[in-house]
């Protein structure tokens, strides 16, 4: 009888580990992905790329993260809306591919000065988020807008289909908007065989960041699934 017990036990927990969700998200077409654990000269790549990012001034970290994300980073960036602090990331080789950027996203408070970036990869307005001046308004590439609660983690999904010529924008799990941009390919990688890395915390010619922490900030060489993109916002991958 207890054998008969022990092997029902024993299928329930083999049930259990097989319903549980992927992580081979992490080695499926990863391009870079920062957790923000780092030796205050390098953020450590999780990919198996390991293409570290390099900090740039001062760098400060905080202990803010997503609940019940202590598996995925215990560190944030912070981000003061100083242009002269950040990440870069070395160059990668995605110009006219299909890309999805994940990040997650704490803002603290408004802005008064323009040109605001959270990240941005590419010099020349490549992909970026955008958060207008004194206001929660965002966009991603100037084209698709959104509003973000403050003083809370929100998880941004940004997509560049080159394949069909569409941008997508995945809030929290859930889609805002999905747009053409076959006339905007200024406001994508077209140009190089490797763009010139990616700034997070920062952009480019003198743009200021945000003021909050920014996490988990991961590139893909390929569009994510809308299952895909759940299973990061559930913190499951």
């Amino acid at each position: 009888m207890f054998s008969s017990i022990n092997s029902i036990q024993s299928m329930i927990n083999y049930a259990k580990v097989s319903s549980a969700p992927s992580f081979t998200l992490n080695n499926i077409n990863g391009i870079v992905r920062y957790n923000m654990n780092n030796n205050g000269t390098n953020v450590f790549d999780s990919f198996p790329s390991t293409r570290n990012g390099t900090i740039v001034s001062t760098s400060i970290f905080s202990s803010n993260v997503p609940s019940n994300f202590s598996a995925i980073a215990t560190n944030s960036w912070t981000l003061n809306n100083s242009n002269s602090r950040y990440i870069l990331a070395p160059s990668f080789p995605i110009a006219n591919k299909n890309i999805t950027t994940s990040c997650w996203i704490f803002c603290t408070s408004n802005v008064s000065n323009g040109d605001i970036k959270w990240w941005e990869i590419d010099h020349a307005e490549g992909p970026m988020i955008f958060q207008n001046k004194n206001t929660n308004n965002y966009a991603y590439s100037y084209l698709i807008t959104w509003t973000m609660a403050q003083n809370v983690w929100n998880h941004v999904v940004c997509i560049d289909d080159f394949t069909n010529k569409q941008k997508s924008v995945y809030l929290n799990g859930n889609l805002v908007n999905t747009i053409s941009f076959a006339s905007y390919q200024s406001f994508f990688i077209t140009s190089a065989s490797n763009c010139n890395g990616a700034r997070i915390g920062a952009g480019y010619s003198g743009h200021h960041a945000g003021i909050g922490q920014i996490t988990d900030f991961r590139i893909y060489n390929r569009i994510l699934t809308p299952t895909e993109i759940t299973s990061i916002f559930n913190k499951q991958s």
